[in-house]
């Protein structure tokens, strides 16, 4: 334990420890005199962690009954965490971590959906998975959850709420949902697997004129590899002209984003700049090896539950010219978070970046404005069903752009 909290003191400051305590051994309130004065000349990096270090020995040596030494530093971790003020920084044990990084992966335990916290507290289902459990219980998206196993959810962290849905492979976990349009509440119980997380879905919506569509669900792992697929396959049906779907899509991986992007955005055009605090501002670029990569008329669905990563390739279109976008307001996440594996497993992650679309502005908090907004008349209507008139008017764009769009990104848009 102490070797987690305070093996990052400075070599010096460490002997000047051992010498004090074994010259006041026994001697507690000398002990405290000389930590006292050898905290004073650390230098001020070192300071805080000494402060630590020793509140940690005092609960060790002084507590009255005997202290869990992980349990300490997992605390002592997530204080710091929370400290920062950052809604995205959290810490995770090594089970917890170790589940994180297969969700990003496109594997987990659970029941095939995405929940999102409102600025409200409520829970809300903002992607049901297709081919899995919470599917076939009829989960919608939207869906608000109100209890997990009778259990109240008001006042839950996004965390807390995850670890009471997922569990055990094969159990079963009991969901009162509220949906929008209905008085009644919903009880569903359903049982958990094994989801292999969907990164996409394609198909032709119209032969004869070649309208092909691709629904991304995340930008997880293989997500580039996926829809370079699906591009292959629907241009093999003959497809010349491509609708997006990137509603209820919350991001995902970087290097996915800019993998994806890439397959849209020509050689030598940015994708997108990042901002740190401590190094120099980074722009990353596509890495296309075509001026025109794609070179069809493009369309893309997006809604206010597209962020983060999604926003990023929204974003990269629409300033580079090289399509258009359709639906509402996107979410507004102009921020990037990294995590760190720790050595005994357990993980974090942090706000690390602010970042700026391929044109240089930022969508954090506002969102990217589409070309042409349009809301669907329920929002229990999915994407690509009846009433979808998100995809209605997408469809009618997509076939009024002329046959050479997707371009040359040299007319970069004026704003988000």
């Amino acid at each position: 334990m102490r070797g987690r909290i305070a093996g990052r003191i400075a070599a010096s400051a460490a002997a000047v420890v051992c010498l004090a305590a074994g010259y006041v051994a026994g001697a507690s309130g000398l002990f405290l005199t000389l930590n006292e004065i050898i905290a004073s000349k650390l230098n001020t990096e070192a300071a805080p962690v000494w402060k630590i270090a020793r509140a940690e020995r005092l609960i060790e040596r002084h507590f009255v009954d005997p202290a869990d030494g992980s349990k300490l530093a997992d605390a002592a971790i997530e204080g710091m965490l929370q400290s920062l003020g950052d809604d995205y920084a959290n810490y995770y044990t090594a089970e917890e971590f170790r589940e994180r990084m297969s969700h990003l992966h496109s594997e987990l335990v659970g029941i095939g959906v995405v929940v999102e916290k409102t600025a409200e507290g409520a829970f809300v289902i903002q992607t049901v998975y297709p081919d899995t459990p919470a599917a076939s219980a009829g989960i919608r998206p939207h869906d608000r959850i109100v209890s997990v196993d009778d259990r109240p959810v008001g006042g839950l962290g996004l965390e807390e709420l995850v670890d009471l849905v997922r569990g055990p492979k094969g159990s079963v976990v009991r969901l009162r949902l509220e949906r929008p349009g209905q008085t009644e509440p919903i009880d569903v119980s359903v049982r958990r697997a094994v989801i292999q997380v969907p990164n996409t879905e394609h198909r032709m919506l119209d032969q004869e004129r070649g309208v092909g569509y691709i629904r991304l669900y995340g930008f997880t792992g293989h997500a580039t590899e996926n829809v370079r697929k699906a591009i292959e396959e629907l241009n093999a049906l003959g497809m010349k002209r491509l609708i997006f779907d990137l509603r209820y899509n919350g991001g995902g991986l970087l290097d996915e984003a800019i993998g994806v992007s890439s397959l849209f955005v020509p050689k030598g055009k940015p994708i997108m700049h990042l901002e740190y605090r401590n190094r120099p501002r980074q722009t990353l670029w596509s890495r296309a090896e075509s001026d025109r990569p794609f070179g069809k008329p493009l369309v893309v669905l997006v809604n206010g539950s597209t962020a983060s990563a999604s926003e990023v390739f929204s974003g990269a279109i629409r300033d580079l010219k090289l399509g258009r976008l359709v639906g509402t307001k996107t979410f507004g996440k102009g921020i990037s978070q990294t995590w760190y594996e720790l050595g005994d497993g357990s993980g974090f992650q942090m706000t690390t970046a602010r970042y700026q679309t391929a044109g240089g502005f930022s969508i954090h908090g506002t969102g990217i404005v589409p070309d042409v907004t349009v809301e669907n008349d329920s929002p229990n209507v999915l994407p690509g069903e009846p009433g979808d008139r998100q995809l209605e008017v997408a469809i009618r764009e997509v076939l009024n752009m002329p046959a050479d769009a997707g371009g040359s990104a040299d007319n970069p848009a004026s704003g988000p």
